[in-house]
């Protein structure tokens, strides 16, 4: 999923030490679960992050703004931040998770989320969230969701981005007689055929990486015919892959294949160039998370002025919502639970700061996506593209994306087979039954 490269996109690794204050044992957390009682004991406190100092990626600044923060108002702990790459990040946490070598404080990765609690050394939050109303409280829809098992949350969400939203060219929409984007499944099959009849790209698609296609088509439209609670009951052992309702959304994929609702040379595009086929007025639409609004800037003035952001349609008969769309954390700030007491009071305040009202005031402010309810924000410096999804979302509820809640050894079948199936080198039922195997053995 691309909660993954995808949630920031960061491209490099670097150290840096920092200092800062820890706490005394018997403080009382505050609004958003900070202790309110220093102390003057020195404690070292360890962060393994993907956010990385001096990029101009969303969500960076905001980061960097809440760590000094933190220094500023802890001047006694000693804390030593360790930045990774996203693209080698999942490894090196998992590594270290493996080995009992994690840090103090650290990014958990939700699709990986059993891995690292079974090693028995993530700390339960439950009690941490339960003492702040604000971690109680203010949440945005299952915004602990990913981050909990067994009924324990081990994570504080930095984020919930919705990764499958529709991007579209209003002007070439209505040049096909749609003033408004299509709600009905019908519709849009109408649609991406009168686009072709102008010899339009209907959808723009870079699926070389594989996940695209997964995590920001797939996901949304599996749910729109099997609901919700369908997934959970696979992972569960109580639905399988080859149910009928599961085989109808393999099939609506293969319905897009047969209409040409992509280009040609999708799985040998990334996703950077999706996006350039749209920006450049090469293709009507074009699907993929809230982490591309930022790109569409660097769309041609015919393109910019006519933008518009909606998610899939809904089916006929479906068992899903019609107003999801998939999308979720994907990463949440964790600890050990193996801390000294003030390490461990140290920590809760750095988490707090991480993922506290100031921080997600910024994020939204840069055009990231909160994890906790954000009521006033400056929108002085958001786009036009920025706002529309801002808006579009205050609708719209989370459903699962198959590359989070999936184990690595299921999803990794399913984008080599979406893929497949995308050409037709594979078929629904070829694909159902290759995702059960892979469920079934990972069950064993």
């Amino acid at each position: 999923m691309k909660l993954r490269k995808r949630i920031m996109g960061l491209t490099m690794a670097m150290c840096l030490a920092l200092s800062t204050v820890g706490c005394g044992s018997s403080a009382s957390q505050g609004e958003s679960g900070q202790s309110s009682a220093p102390s003057s004991e020195k404690v070292t406190i360890k962060l393994l992050t993907q956010y990385v100092k001096g990029s101009d990626e969303t969500g960076v600044k905001a980061f960097g703004n809440a760590l000094q923060r933190f220094t500023d108002s802890h001047p006694n702990v000693d804390l030593v931040v360790e930045s990774i790459d996203p693209s080698n990040y999942p490894v090196k946490a998992k590594t270290l998770a493996l080995g009992d070598q994690l840090p103090d404080v650290f990014e958990v990765e939700a699709s990986a989320l059993s891995l690292f609690v079974n090693t028995g050394k993530v700390a339960e939050l439950d009690d941490f969230i339960n003492n702040s109303d604000y971690y109680k409280n203010k949440g945005v829809e299952n915004a602990y969701g990913e981050l909990t098992l067994d009924g324990k949350i081990y994570g504080i969400p930095k984020q919930m981005c919705p990764n499958s939203l529709v991007f579209y060219n209003k002007a070439m929409l209505k040049d096909c007689g749609f003033d408004s984007f299509p709600t009905e499944w019908p519709q849009f099959i109408e649609l991406i055929n009168k686009l072709n009849e102008k010899n339009i790209t209907p959808i723009a698609l870079g699926n070389k990486e594989k996940w695209v296609a997964v995590s920001c088509i797939f996901s949304t439209l599996a749910d729109r015919f099997t609901g919700t609670q369908w997934l959970y009951d696979v992972k569960a052992g109580k639905a399988k892959f080859t149910d009928p309702e599961f085989i109808k959304a393999l099939e609506a994929v293969v319905e897009l294949k047969e209409i040409n609702a992509f280009n040609a040379d999708m799985n040998s595009l990334g996703s950077e160039e999706q996006r350039a086929l749209f920006n450049n007025g090469k293709a009507a639409m074009f699907c993929e998370g809230s982490w591309a609004v930022s790109t569409l800037e660097n769309a041609v003035d015919s393109v910019k002025d006519n933008i518009g952001i909606a998610i899939l349609p809904g089916v006929d008969g479906g068992k899903g919502v019609k107003n999801g769309t998939a999308g979720g954390t994907g990463f949440g700030f964790s600890m050990r639970n193996d801390l000294s007491e003030e390490q461990k009071i140290a920590a809760q305040d750095l988490i707090s700061e991480l993922t506290g009202e100031q921080y997600f005031k910024e994020l939204i402010e840069d055009g990231g996506d909160a994890a906790f309810v954000v009521e006033n924000y400056d929108t002085a410096n958001l786009s036009q593209s920025a706002l529309a999804k801002n808006e579009l979302m205050k609708d719209i509820s989370f459903v699962p994306t198959y590359d989070v809640q999936l184990p690595p050894e299921v999803y990794s079948i399913v984008y080599d087979k979406i893929q497949e199936l995308l050409v037709g080198t594979s078929t629904p039922e070829e694909c159902a039954e290759a995702f059960q195997a892979a469920m079934d053995e990972v069950e064993e």
